[in-house]
């Protein structure tokens, strides 16, 4: 069995990044959404220093809505075992149930995206609230 890469490693001056990217047409991320061994490569990064953290870019993309945000996948997780579940609502997420971080849309030379600024810029503390 190989292992295959996460879609974004990013090494920043005091937090290195680990991005998984998915994208859904409903109201709801779920755990399913990522492959075993995306889920525990999110996991074992985060514990393997201090200044890592591992976090789930979902775009919402639908009739009704356009929207996106990162989140760590400790924090939902944490969230989903309170709750019994193993999904957050986008409802959940717009209302801060845990903390994200907004990516709003742009465009780039023609082509649609998400600004990753605040990904960037990422401060998130290790503490699991």
């Amino acid at each position: 069995m190989g292992t295959r890469p996460a879609d974004e490693l990013v090494l920043l001056e005091h937090v290195n990044l680990l991005c998984e990217e998915k994208r859904t047409d409903g109201d709801r991320f779920k755990l399913s959404m990522l492959r075993a061994d995306q889920l525990t490569g999110l996991i074992n990064f985060e514990k393997a220093l201090d200044r890592n953290i591992g976090l789930v870019l979902v775009s919402f993309l639908n009739e009704a809505v356009d929207v996106a945000y990162a989140f760590r996948l400790v924090h939902a997780m944490a969230y989903m075992n309170q709750k019994g579940r193993r999904y957050i609502t986008l409802e959940e997420l717009q209302q801060g149930k845990i903390e994200t971080i907004n990516l709003p849309r742009i465009e780039i030379n023609g082509e649609r995206g998400y600004d990753l600024k605040g990904v960037r810029d990422c401060t998130y503390t290790k503490a699991i609230t």
